[in-house]
């Protein structure tokens, strides 16, 4: 509904004293400059709710972590659950990381791998151990393909709240607050 200044003229029919005319013309342009005012807002806070503040992202690490669907995330952000997904996928961190005293090693063929050397002196391990124990192998094998985890194909599309973080030797995906909020505010800047 557009507001029309020219539609208090109905109430100047009504009125006869020229002071009181010119109150209602005023008073029909405030109301539409008001209107106007807060459609403008509502816009902005709609626009303004997709921007993640740093406690907001720091709340979606902890929900991850927490293993919470986007839906339940969204829900307590009070943001949409596209917003999250986005989010999410935007600022995810590719890790290589695995515990201490396991080497990660993404070959689906490493259970069964018997080949040794096949860096040749570039070898990190020193020793003629199996290639599946060693960092650089998977770079120089020619019989490598990666063994992709499929939980990174659908949400939540990032391994925080993953059961077998510990233990899985793939590449992983996480989100990170404190790295997303600068990457935002750089993209921003």
């Amino acid at each position: 509904m557009k507001c029309d200044p020219n539609k208090s003229r109905v109430f100047e029919k009504q009125l006869e004293r020229p002071d009181i005319k010119e109150v209602a013309l005023l008073i029909a342009m405030i109301s539409c400059v008001c209107l106007s005012f807060l459609r403008w807002r509502r816009r902005r806070r709609i626009i303004m709710s997709t921007f993640f503040t740093y406690e907001e992202r720091l709340t979606l690490q902890k929900y991850l972590k927490e293993s919470r669907s986007f839906k339940q995330i969204a829900k307590s952000l009070g943001k949409d659950p596209s917003t999250i997904s986005r989010e999410v996928r935007k600022h995810m961190l590719e890790v290589t990381a695995v515990k201490a005293g396991k080497v990660p090693n993404s070959c689906t063929h490493r259970p069964v791998c018997k080949k040794k050397n096949v860096c040749g002196s570039e070898c990190t391990r020193g020793t003629p151990v199996p290639c599946h124990l060693c960092r650089s192998c998977n770079e120089h094998c020619s019989d490598f393909v990666e063994e992709v985890c499929m939980n990174r194909s659908h949400p939540p599309y990032v391994c925080n709240g993953c059961e077998n973080l510990d233990e899985c030797l793939l590449r992983k995906y996480m989100y990170d607050a404190e790295k997303a909020h600068l990457a935002s505010h750089a993209r921003i800047s």
